[in-house]
């Protein structure tokens, strides 16, 4: 296919802590974006119908999120063979990009035909 699926875990020890975080990051799983020779792909959340990601009163994210990558034909090709992949957040409540780690690319050009 054209998409690659990727988990996002918010991972922090400290429940009390973990809780300020994550109200913090209220709406986070629609700002991860994937770069590479100069293409964005922006990543759409899944949404499950039997699992709540966001509370009811949208007062806090959850600590794991399901985010589907689309790519143009052109855009997959492009990412099978990109020297470095980016994967950025760019959230009022976290902002940080990073390079993302061969295993996880691996993983995702594996999904991409």
């Amino acid at each position: 296919g054209n998409d690659a699926v990727a988990v996002m875990m918010i991972e922090v020890d400290d429940k009390e802590r973990r809780q300020n975080i994550l109200k913090r990051l209220v709406g986070v799983e629609s700002r991860l974006s994937l770069s590479f020779n100069g293409n964005v792909i922006t990543g759409v959340p899944i949404d499950e119908e039997d699992i709540d990601r966001t509370s009811h009163d949208g007062q806090k994210t959850s600590a794991v999120h399901f985010i589907r990558f689309t790519f143009t034909p052109e855009q997959a090709q492009d990412f099978k063979t990109a020297p470095q992949i980016m994967v950025s957040i760019d959230h009022k409540g976290y902002s940080h990009m990073t390079t993302c780690p061969e295993v996880l690319v691996a993983s995702l050009r594996e999904e991409l035909d």
